[in-house]
Order: structure tokens, then sequence, then C-alpha cells
């Protein structure tokens, strides 16, 4: 049977590979590199703000953000913080 993978142990697996990582384009066209490691860094660090607010597993979170490294800063520390509820109408 096959492992099942979720975006979250993909994540942590990319961390391994240091020449691996997230590249983002400004308005201006300039690269700015994250290696995956960094990524889930900085995840962490949001991912423990959010449980230490008292952010549970089943609640919903909104992201309003540009495209900018914040953005999957917050997308990757909701993801390891609480785990991610079925789709309710709450929402």
């Amino acid at each position: 049977m096959a492992e099942t993978q979720t975006l979250v142990s993909l994540l942590e697996r990319a961390a391994g590979y240091p020449n691996a990582g997230l590249r983002l384009l400004d308005r201006q066209e300039r690269a700015q590199w994250y290696p995956w490691s960094e990524i889930v860094r900085r995840a962490r660090r949001v991912a423990g703000g959010l449980q230490d607010a008292g952010v549970r597993g089943g609640e919903c979170i909104a992201l309003v953000y540009p495209t900018c490294v914040e953005f999957f800063d917050a997308f990757f520390g909701v993801l390891l913080a609480a785990p991610i509820a079925p789709i309710r109408d709450k929402c």
C-alpha cells in the first residue's frame, strides 16, 4: 500500500534539499529565492503564534495577502498549526 502524503509531509521532505526552494518575482520582475528549509522555519514560527492565539483544527482562517513570501509563511503555518477540517458552510 502506498504511503499517504500530505502537503505538510512534502514540505518537510523538501526542506532536506538545500538547492530546492521557492522563487518569487516582484512587479519589477526581481527574483527573490527562499530555500524550503527557510520556508519551513518561517511557517513554524507562524504556526506557533497561531497555536498560542488558540487556533485549533477545524476553524476557518482567512489569509489576505498579496503574492509575497509572507503569504507562504501564513499558508504553510496554518497547515502546520491545525489540521484541515472538511469544508463546511460556516466559512
